[in-house]
């Protein structure tokens, strides 16, 4: 994409899937389904005294556990640690918008024709190109 003068591309906005959301919502729920699964080998183990059952389903659970803590830490700070992994398999949509600067070499009013601005925080412009 080619921007006037003055402005400094950031980076293109993407956003997961609704494939890619889909595939969250699938490991969350298989993560979940591995720590009550661990909790109940734990606890048919304690009922038969079989401390290997126990032991198994401990660090079933815990391991469960852990990645779901893991998937829950990619997914802060608006997806931005897990929305690389997911472009990568074509799990993202491309919006259109773009993050910029501005430098005082742009002119304003060309700016202001040339894009829609979408948002604007820290001196970060998130624009659109328009149609012209």
């Amino acid at each position: 994409m080619n921007f006037i003068s003055g402005v400094v591309f950031i980076k293109e906005v993407v956003v997961i899937s609704l494939m890619g959301w889909g595939l969250l919502n699938v490991i969350a729920i298989a993560l979940c389904a591995m720590m009550v699964g661990g909790v109940r080998l734990h606890i048919n183990g304690s009922r038969n005294f079989c401390d290997g059952e126990r032991i198994v389903g401990s660090v079933i659970s815990i391991a469960g556990l852990m990645l779901e803590l893991v998937l829950f830490v990619l997914m802060n700070n608006d997806n931005a640690a897990i929305i690389p992994i997911f472009d990568s398999f074509g799990l993202t949509d491309r919006t259109g918008k773009y993050e910029v600067t501005v430098t005082a070499d742009a002119d304003m009013n060309e700016f202001q024709e040339r894009y829609e601005i979408i948002g604007y925080e820290n001196g970060v412009y998130t624009i659109k190109v328009r149609e012209n």
